[in-house]
């Protein structure tokens, strides 16, 4: 006859809760799972004999709810049972090569607590996860980009090594290995020293903005961490972009420029001329990156701003919105750096409120609203009346070039300058638009570390869009509750974890596989 051991009481009580993972009651549910992750220290027999054999078959279960719970538990045992800590490590690394792409996000997500909690338990699989970076499956291969990322981000000591091989392979999967670079590079940028000939020649070779965006913006995080390597390895090779015939490459130098110049006017001096003279650049993009570049370079140096001031004012008068936006916000730096030159553009700027095209009058008040707020003026309180209804009257347009430009400054702010521009974006979050709102969740989620006191108020704005009707929005506010969610940690972190894990059943994959990773940041 089969005899079984009978049921101890902690196995009766894991047995209890598993079941109630299954709740669709949220609560319910999380409420079970943290009470199975504190019987790690509160009865770690049980857990190691009795829990850690069934995760094979919970982890795999049909139902949504167990196998993510489950992979809830194993991420929350790491803090209670130290001694389960390399199984558990394990079983995590082990979910980057599921099928259900919801526990591979997750699983690279959480893989950067991991990293912060247990980098001895982790060291041992980054070649492994390396290794994955390289499957066909372009899916799976993605969502180990992303841990490698996350892993970077909270522990660069463990990617250092896998740097080269990154680089190399970046070559081939340019767009997936972006993803890692982006993430190590927020918090070490100086990692990628060695791989900018590369990066360049992504910049020279890409037709798609979005990839000249992102490695611009690896290479200006490159640049901040030192003048020596800004003017050594960054400048040199961007100075050539500036005449490539490819205008995503030219308007990835004249970023890079700007962004520099923000911070070390001097080193980006002999540079200007070239910057003024691709102000009737052909291609719009390069314009908008012109005219936001002419204002930052301005902000610390009076002399520059009594030199580009007239060449950026060419710029509010562009025929393509973006340009527009770009150089009406730009004007804010001018303001700031030069009183005098401030003085002279108000009257300017005053001027355009009277003309015919409404749009051109929308502008000049966006313009006139960000320079009055960085000055005090008799001149600009005398016509502050007339802005916020000028802004109003140039409509989507006006506001769609304002919030794209906001967003791309965001990628770089100023800690002096640019906390107005997070509150700017805090207005957008309630526009019609969703294009607007987008560019606006997006700044916000950018600059929650640099200006973390004014955000945490706002975040039920931000949650309210997890049902916007445009889905585009929709997975931006969920990446921006995670990223804020990480940053305040407990402060918010009971806020929005039960709407994230509420969405990990959504009927779009899209926000399902988002929210994971979101959920994989802050759990």
């Amino acid at each position: 006859m089969f005899w079984r051991k009978k049921k101890g009481p902690e196995e009766k009580e894991i047995d209890r809760h598993l079941s109630a993972i299954k709740s669709k009651d949220v609560s319910e549910s999380l409420s079970a799972v943290s009470s199975i992750v504190k019987m790690g220290s509160s009865s770690p027999e049980a857990i190691r004999e009795y829990l850690m054999p069934m995760m094979p078959k919970l982890l795999g279960d049909k139902n949504i709810r167990v196998r993510t719970r489950a992979a809830f538990i194993l991420s929350g045992l790491i803090s209670t049972s130290p001694e389960l800590q390399g199984d558990l490590v394990r079983y995590i690394v082990s979910l980057l090569s599921y099928k259900d792409e919801v526990m591979r996000r997750y699983a690279a997500g959480v893989l950067g607590q991991v990293a912060t909690e247990v980098p001895e338990h982790l060291k041992v699989f980054m070649d492994d996860i390396m290794v994955l970076t390289g499957e066909r499956n372009k899916f799976r291969a993605a969502d180990a980009s992303f841990a490698l990322g996350a892993i970077g981000y909270n522990a660069p000591s463990l990617v250092e090594h896998l740097i080269p091989k990154i680089t190399e392979m970046s070559k081939r999967k340019e767009a997936l290995i972006l993803v890692s670079f982006e993430l190590i590079c927020r918090k070490a940028p100086i990692l990628i020293k060695d791989s900018v000939p590369q990066f360049i020649d992504i910049i020279k070779r890409t037709k798609v903005l979005d990839m000249s965006w992102a490695v611009s913006t690896l290479l200006i995080k490159l640049s901040i961490t030192s003048p020596r390597i800004a003017q050594e390895l960054v400048l040199p090779h961007v100075e050539k972009l500036l005449e490539d015939k490819n205008g995503l490459a030219r308007a990835a130098a004249v970023h890079i420029i700007g962004e520099i110049g923000i911070r070390q006017p001097n080193i980006v001096e002999k540079y200007l001329p070239k910057l003024i003279k691709l102000i009737t650049d052909t291609d719009y993009k390069v314009r908008t990156f012109v005219a936001l570049a002419l204002g930052r370079i301005c902000y610390r140096s009076s002399e520059f701003a009594e030199r580009l001031t007239p060449e950026l004012m060419k710029l509010i008068y562009d025929r393509h919105d973006n340009v527009r936006g770009a150089a009406a916000i730009s004007l804010r730096y001018v303001a700031a750096s030069s009183p005098e030159q401030a003085e002279k553009l108000i009257p300017k700027l005053s001027n355009m409120l009277e003309d015919r095209n409404r749009i051109a009058r929308g502008f000049a008040s966006l313009s006139l609203r960000f320079v009055s707020e960085v000055i005090a003026s008799d001149i600009a309180s005398k016509i502050i009346g007339r802005i916020s209804d000028g802004v109003a009257e140039g409509n989507v347009h006006v506001r769609r070039g304002a919030a794209l430009t906001l967003h791309r400054i965001s990628n770089h702010p100023d800690p002096e300058i640019d906390r107005d521009i997070l509150l700017e974006a805090i207005k957008l979050l309630e526009d019609k638009d969703s294009n607007v709102k987008m560019h606006a969740v997006l700044s916000i989620s950018n600059l929650v570390s640099t200006f973390p006191d004014l955000i945490k108020p706002h975040v039920p704005q931000i949650i309210k869009l997890l049902d916007d009707k445009d889905w585009n929005l929709r997975i931006q506010a969920s990446i921006a509750l995670g990223t804020i969610a990480n940053y305040y940690q407990e402060e918010i972190r009971d806020l929005v974890l039960p709407k994230l894990v509420k969405l990990l059943e959504h009927r779009d994959p899209r926000m399902r596989n988002v929210s994971a990773w979101s959920l994989g940041l802050i759990i």
